[in-house]
């Protein structure tokens, strides 16, 4: 349904826009993978609280620029980090090691930066991150779900994109 959007660019600034009503969360940001260049590319932002931190965001970076966040990615799975106040042009800098501690509790009664892959099979076409709302830790396990499950769809639209791109 996504991918029969007008473009999918349009498609990912609506749901920035929409998950903060349906799912309770502060600011949403999707990079996409240029398979070639292997550079990500910032495709659409929203934010509640941190609207002029978000404008800071890069543009685009290439892969390895962060290599936390490769790691990360290279997982293939939701990561949950504790954040506290870092603005957001300091969340790709995510590491195992420092600046955010990686969380397997969904218990904290903060808001959380949780990093979704974006991928099909082993490929990797570039990621979400979210920064919950201020009072949406209730439920955090089913909105991770439901926002993985989110993430899936933009990966089968992503990758319905890049076919049709090849074979015209």
């Amino acid at each position: 349904a996504i991918a029969l959007a007008a473009g999918i660019e349009e498609a990912l600034e609506n749901i920035c826009n929409l998950l903060p009503f349906f799912i309770g969360v502060d600011t949403t940001v999707i990079y996409l993978l240029n398979q070639q260049q292997r550079t990500y590319h910032l495709n659409a932002y929203q934010s509640s609280s941190w609207k002029q931190q978000s404008k800071n965001l890069p543009q685009q970076f290439r892969e390895g620029d962060f290599r936390g966040l490769d790691e990360v990615l290279s997982e293939k799975i939701p990561s949950i980090f504790k954040i506290e106040d870092i603005p957001p042009e300091d969340w790709l800098k995510i590491n195992n090691q420092f600046i955010f501690q990686k969380q397997d509790d969904y218990q904290i009664s903060e808001p959380l930066l949780i990093v979704f892959p974006l991928h099909i099979q082993e490929e990797i076409s570039g990621f979400i991150l979210i920064r919950e709302a201020e009072d949406a830790f209730e439920n955090r396990e089913k909105k991770i779900e439901i926002l993985n499950g989110i993430a899936r769809q933009i990966s089968v639209a992503v990758q319905n994109v890049q076919l049709k791109t090849e074979i015209v």
